[in-house]
């Protein structure tokens, strides 16, 4: 052999066995002729690529190079020259004058100097108890602030980026255009060429300078933004904290008892000045807001036009609809008084379109919604009523005045005293009048608001003026008082809006539609619930904003819905938990109105199969509800992935004690495609005969003649015999048998029963009913009328009429329905008695000799 085996490896040196291995991978034998020349070699050469290796690591560390910048081929200089200088020149339209950055730099001083303004008040009130009004301002302030900041943060941010994307085209191209000149000028291009390229160049740098300046404007007015946007919000935050931090002391005196008030007098003079500094710290504010949201006005405008048109429309249709529409009465008063009903729900939109307009904004839309307010709340209440809500109206004007005016700390106690005392009366006279004048439950429910909580808050500002605790007695008597002030325009607006509601979902195209036809009561119903829970909504947010306590209330909640329960490797927070079940709510409820939608109006429009537009609406609903619980899933963080341990478990749990869970489930899949039994069809289960009124992926459920409803497992219904009486066809056939006397016409008795069955409204014509001669009784002739009749609803009633109609035929044409005879046989001596009484009757002897006797019987 060539080959020659080595016995024992392992006391050889290393090197010796480094040789034989490399020897045995390359030639496959361990001492070959010529081994050690060739693994010599080998040797070599695994050392040269390892060195190669080690040498050039360095250098794969560092990367590929760049690529060197492409050049422009020497005949396209010219197009492309051509080509970038209209590219320069739509860049450059593009750096004209920007409106965006002209208009930010024009308001950020002013916009500036308001934050400064805001700091420094924050610093004043940050050592005492707040008043709601003032907090209101100084919350409505700092958010506005920090809103437009952000805006202006936004579009500075947009115009730097696009000038930074520009600057690094504009170097690249550059760049190219330099090596172009380079290569140009190296291969003796004509001195033309190479003058278009030094202006391209030029041109180059003169927009990249442009650029660059615009990039340094943008960054310049960001950074200044920013500045004043920080220091917004540090206003906020300290202002947020000062009122945390003090807000026990509301609850303690802040100044001496009415009876001292007069002592604090400081003069008119001081009264009007300080009312005319709150005047014109009120008019700089509507003149600023103005100036920054002017377009807010606009849309405001624009949307009590769209409003009224839509009103105006819908007071044309009301005319139109029917007399016994409940509807007509319930919108009557709204599309009496349309521009009235569109200033108020313009009002009720302020938080959407001017969600940060100042308070000041909201007086004067308040003042001019004041009429139409009146006027629509006399139209809705009863007369005895329109004394209490013109007097809460003129409440109003009143209040604001005193806000703004009086800052006299003497005169604004007595004021504060004098009003919480008036609005006391005006809350007792308006639950009494309330309950007498209505005299509903809802009535009954807003009179105990009154007394229970409108009440003694009232007099409790009342009893707190009068002592000295003027900050507690201004908090709940202003919470009162603008928690109504915002409830009536909502109040009026949810009928405005059950208005819009009524004449949408009777005009088209939504009248077009089987779902509004046949359940326009059913929509107004749940319409009118959802407006009614969104204006909820905004009462509350109002009535918080406008006691600035909207920022404390919402940090709560936040802080409550972010604390989070960690047991080991799970976590949950109540955001979680609320925001897993309003997804789970949201699907069911989605599904539901798929399922609405699909049975209403979109199956009815298609020509389907039977059992089809269920089975599509089952798999529609169990689709939605599986999207929806993944969605679920993924909104509280839960990793899909981690399902299969799930899956696993439940596939344990299938082949351990789920089998007939799983067998019925998959039979509800086979019923619903194969639809072998379909909603409506007559079952008949064993002795159970009934109606199938669900299919379920689980069970079914047939609601049997008697009433009962019956849940049978779907397996049940694809394993047993059922007998379905409908699923072909709805007919079904009817016997009526009679049997009549012997010596009866057989002819005679088949015509009266065809005769009655084609009289008879139920039975079909087709197929034909059919009289039977079955055959000789006992005691009768036998006969049989069979009929169809599609009317399931009605088979007992139908057969019962038909024998009711074929015993009146018999006995017309004096056809004898006999009773069923028996021949009874006497054993022994006939009794005397039988002899007399036959002898007596002059009949025929009781026997005939053999002691037997013939006598009718029934049954």
């Amino acid at each position: 052999m060539l080959c020659k085996k080595e016995s024992n490896w392992l006391p050889m040196p290393e090197a010796r066995r480094f040789d034989l291995a490399l020897s045995v991978a390359v030639t496959g034998c361990a001492d070959f002729p010529g081994t050690r020349a060739v693994t010599s070699a080998a040797r070599h050469v695994l050392l040269g690529i390892v060195a190669l290796l080690v040498g050039c690591g360095p250098l794969w560390a560092q990367g590929t190079p760049p690529p060197a910048p492409a050049t422009i081929p020497i005949p396209e200089i010219a197009e492309a020259s051509e080509r970038v200088a209209g590219e320069l020149r739509a860049l450059e339209k593009r750096l004209g004058p920007s409106e965006a950055l002209a208009t930010i730099a024009a308001k950020l001083p002013e916009a500036a100097r308001r934050a400064a303004e805001l700091q420094a008040a924050t610093g004043r009130v940050a050592t005492g108890p707040v008043p709601p009004d003032i907090a209101a301002d100084l919350t409505i302030k700092g958010q506005g602030l920090r809103a437009q900041f952000s805006d202006w943060q936004d579009t500075l941010t947009a115009e730097a980026t696009k000038r930074e994307k520009d600057m690094r085209a504009l170097a690249e191209t550059t760049q190219v255009w330099e090596v172009t000149a380079a290569q140009a000028r190296a291969a003796d291009a004509p001195a033309s060429l190479i003058a278009r390229i030094d202006e391209t160049l030029a041109r180059l740098r003169q927009v990249q300078g442009r650029v660059a300046s615009r990039r340094a404007e943008a960054l310049t007015l960001q950074e200044q933004v920013v500045r004043e946007r920080g220091r917004a919000q540090e206003s906020l935050d300290a202002f947020a904290q000062a009122r945390q931090s003090t807000a026990w002391r509301t609850f303690l005196p802040d100044s001496p008892p009415i009876w001292n008030a007069v002592s604090r007098w400081q003069g008119w003079r001081d009264v009007v000045a300080r009312a005319g500094e709150n005047l014109q710290d009120n008019r700089r504010q509507l003149d600023a807001y103005l100036a920054d949201y002017g377009a807010d006005l606009l849309q405001h405008v624009l949307f009590f036009v769209c409003a009224l048109a839509v009103l105006v429309h819908g007071r044309v249709r009301s005319r139109q609809w029917s007399v016994q529409d409940p509807a007509r009465e319930r919108v009557r008063v709204i599309y009496a008084r349309p521009v009235s009903a569109a200033i108020v729900a313009s009002l009720a939109m302020v938080w959407w379109i001017q969600p940060h307009a100042p308070r000041v904004v909201l007086i004067v839309l308040a003042f001019v919604a004041l009429v139409p307010i009146v006027r629509i709340a006399n139209g809705l209440t009863p007369r005895a009523l329109h004394p209490v809500i013109v007097a809460i109206a003129l409440f109003f004007p009143v209040e604001r005045f005193r806000e703004a005016v009086i800052r006299d700390p003497g005169i604004e106690q007595i004021a504060l005293l004098l009003a919480s005392i008036a609005f006391t009366a005006i809350a007792i006279v308006a639950a009494r009048r309330v309950e007498e004048a209505l005299a509903t439950p809802k009535a009954h429910r807003l009179a105990v608001v009154i007394r229970m909580i409108a009440l003694p808050l009232l007099a409790a500002a009342v009893v707190g003026s009068a002592l000295g605790f003027t900050q507690l007695a201004q908090a709940m008597y202003s919470g009162v008082v603008r928690s109504v002030g915002v409830a009536m325009p909502l109040w009026e607006s949810y009928w405005v809006a059950d208005a819009v509601m009524a004449d949408g979902l009777r005009s088209w195209p939504l009248d077009l539609l089987h779902m509004v036809r046949r359940h326009r009561s059913l929509l107004e119903r749940r319409g009118e619930v959802v407006v009614r829970w969104v204006l909820v909504g905004m009462w509350l947010w109002f009535t918080l904003r406008m006691l600035g306590l909207d920022g404390m209330v919402s940090s709560m909640v936040q802080n409550a819905f972010t604390a989070t329960l960690a047991y080991r490797e799970f976590r949950v927070s109540l955001a979680d938990v609320v925001a897993l079940a309003v997804a789970i709510w949201s699907t069911f409820a989605l599904s539901r109105f798929v399922r609405f939608v699909l049975d209403e109006d979109v199956f009815p429009r298609l020509q389907l199969e039977v059992g089809l537009p269920n089975a599509l609406s089952v798999l529609v609903n169990y689709l939605i509800l599986l999207v929806g619980f993944l969605v679920a899933l993924a909104m509280v963080g839960i990793d899909l992935t981690r399902l299969t341990i799930l899956a696993g478990a439940i596939g344990i749990g299938i082949g351990f004690g789920l089998q007939n869970v799983i067998n019925n489930f998959v039979s509800g899949f086979i019923l619903l495609f194969e639809r072998p039994i379909r909603i409506g069809d007559r079952l008949q289960l064993d002795n159970i005969t009934g109606e199938i009124r669900r299919i379920g992926l689980r069970s079914s459920t047939m609601r049997t003649w008697e009433g009962a409803e019956l849940i049978i497992p779907n397996a049940q219904l694809t394993s047993s015999i059922v007998t379905n009486w409908t699923l072909s066809d709805r007919q079904r056939r009817i016997d009526v048998p009679v049997g009549v006397a012997y010596g009866t016409p057989p002819r005679q008795v088949l015509d009266l029963l065809l005769k009655v069955a084609g009289q008879h409204v139920m039975v079909l014509a087709n197929p034909e009913p059919v009289a039977l001669f079955l055959g000789f009784g006992d005691s009768s002739l036998n006969f049989e009328l069979r009929v169809f009749t599609d009317q399931l609803e009605r088979l007992l009633q139908t057969r019962s009429e038909l024998n009711l109609a074929v015993h009146e035929a018999l006995a017309g044409a004096g056809i004898t329905i006999p009773f069923p005879q028996r021949d009874v046989h006497l054993s022994g001596a006939v009794p005397a008695a039988c002899r007399a009484s036959v002898s007596e009757a002059g009949e025929a002897p009781c026997g005939d000799g053999t002691g037997s006797t013939k006598s009718p019987t029934k049954g």
